[in-house]
């Protein structure tokens, strides 16, 4: 019976390696032919203004792509989950307002960058100030 061999044991990181390798040589290469605007890095300002402009349809934008990806039922079993004093960082529209479990929140904290973008989470709070007591649980900041 022939022994079957087997590929050396490193041979996987010797092809990752030439792979890395080459990957650094195009990007390098590319860079110092003058293609150094795709290079940098987004600054805080872009950002802002990206923010600005998706936040009117920023919620019609995403739902369909998070529903596709099962997002949207994950962020639901979490936030709600949720209890004591909340703070919520990069809330953005406050897409998860209707999936906390108000009688478990002492306080709710919102936070974002995005002025627009936190507008819409107050527009979006009032909606659901009828259904539950939002007056002295949520801060939106």
């Amino acid at each position: 019976m022939a022994a079957t061999r087997r590929p050396h044991k490193y041979f996987k990181w010797a092809v990752l390696g030439v792979a890395t390798y080459g990957v650094a040589v195009t990007v390098g290469y590319q860079y110092f032919q003058g293609e150094k605007e795709r290079f940098w890095l987004v600054t805080d300002e872009d950002r802002a203004k990206a923010f600005a402009l998706r936040a009117p349809n920023y919620d019609e934008d995403i739902d369909t792509e998070e529903w596709f990806t099962g997002i949207k039922k994950k962020r639901e079993q979490l936030v709600s989950q949720a209890k004591g004093n909340v703070l919520e960082i990069a809330a953005g529209t406050g897409r998860n307002l209707q999936f906390f479990a108000w009688e478990n929140c002492d306080k709710i904290v919102l936070s974002d960058s995005s002025e627009q973008m936190l507008e819409k989470a107050k527009a979006k709070a009032v909606e659901l100030q009828g259904t539950h007591a939002l007056q002295k649980q949520l801060i939106i900041a």
